[in-house]
């Protein structure tokens, strides 16, 4: 039984709360404390009564944590235990990170190398707060800063769909296990994300999205985050959850204002009354993290198209490959052999000047609205 088994196979049993497990992790070895626990003597590392000990032991006989790496394997998570090597140094050092943390997609080592902002607020978002997260996403990630969220319906997959079409980092935090999608909806962002991106839960396999992790889970995001921006929230739900633990970690907290008319904005109004800072664009956000932003901002000339792949200026073959249509990124970026974040940032220059007009993912010259030829 390898370490990252048992510490799997722990990590799954509902009779350990997530502190219970850190503090029984932090001071034995993950095939030591699986030892230790069903032998009924767990009493003696964290605070469980005899009888209660003896509870878990029986629980845990019918657990074998090889099978449990198995479906781990099975599905392309891996494993990680706190304190280890591969574990995110971003959030090693949170007094509630978790004791072992499953993992899909990218190393977690690729976190650690960029800044990090968390793009969080209600599923029942307006039209106007999925725009705004998905702006905020895209123009976050065209500038190198990872996009963190829990890929939920409303601003937290609009902001995760932002984060892909800037070419850069987007990490998940689920309240569930890897091997499946939640919700199904999202099941074509989850992979796309699990395939190209980080995905992460401190759930193993088999574990099913209970209203009661996500709570939970909204401590990850605050822990991971530099900066946290709530972009619709009502006044209760997990978005505020989310603001509360990053002001605990003295982790700004930005709000996009709404209209008090609006419920969906009733909470972040709220933040914003007791001292929360305010976005009204990408430049606030990069500012809070100190960060200049010059990168994609601002208008730049459009020369003329270079051979494809060129170091030159990527604008002009941006502007030559739409004659052919509109286009995602992606099919901008094999179009003319630049990367996706030079591609974003001569999209979001060429917008600016009025040249192309980006919308819902696409892009496309302002001249073909006048001809009505609008992608579908």
């Amino acid at each position: 039984m390898s370490a990252e088994a048992a510490a799997a196979a722990l990590a799954g049993f509902s009779g350990l709360a997530p502190r219970s497990l850190r503090r029984l992790l932090d001071v034995l070895a993950p095939s030591d404390a699986w030892e230790l626990a069903v032998r009924g003597q767990l009493g003696e590392v964290v605070e469980l009564r005899q009888g209660r000990a003896r509870e878990v032991a029986e629980r845990l006989s019918g657990v074998d944590p090889d099978a449990v790496a198995a479906s781990c394997a099975a599905s392309d998570i891996n494993v990680l235990v706190h304190g280890t090597r591969a574990y995110s140094a971003a959030l090693s050092d949170d007094p509630e990170a978790p004791a072992v943390l499953f993992a899909r997609g990218q190393p977690l080592a690729r976190i650690d190398e960029l800044r990090r902002v968390a793009i969080v607020g209600t599923r029942s978002a307006t039209a106007a707060g999925r725009a705004t997260a998905h702006d905020l996403g895209h123009d976050l990630s065209a500038n190198g800063v990872a996009v963190v969220s829990g890929l939920a319906i409303g601003v937290d997959g609009a902001a995760h769909r932002g984060a892909l079409d800037g070419g850069g980092l987007a990490v998940a935090v689920l309240a569930h296990g890897l091997d499946r999608c939640y919700p199904e909806r999202h099941r074509h962002l989850f992979e796309q994300m699990c395939a190209d991106h980080v995905v992460l839960s401190e759930w193993p396999p088999g574990v099913g999205p209970e209203p009661w992790r996500f709570p939970l889970r909204n401590r990850i995001i605050a822990g991971l985050a530099e900066v946290v921006v709530v972009v619709e929230s009502r006044v209760t739900g997990g978005s505020l959850i989310t603001a509360r633990a990053a002001l605990d970690r003295g982790v700004d907290v930005l709000v996009v204002p709404g209209s008090p008319q609006m419920p969906a904005s009733e909470g972040t109004n709220m933040l914003l009354r007791d001292g929360a800072g305010v976005v009204t664009d990408v430049d606030d956000v990069l500012t809070a993290l100190g960060i200049s932003h010059d990168g994609c901002r601002g208008v730049a000339p459009v020369r003329p198209p270079g051979p494809p792949g060129s170091d030159a200026s990527p604008h002009g073959d941006v502007v030559a490959a739409l004659a052919d249509g509109p286009a995602t990124l992606d099919t901008l970026a094999a179009r003319t052999m630049h990367s996706v974040a030079d591609v974003a940032c001569a999209v979001s220059d060429l917008v600016g000047a009025g040249l192309v007009v980006a919308e819902g993912g696409w892009v496309e010259l302002s001249m073909s609205r006048l001809s009505g030829q609008h992608p579908s």
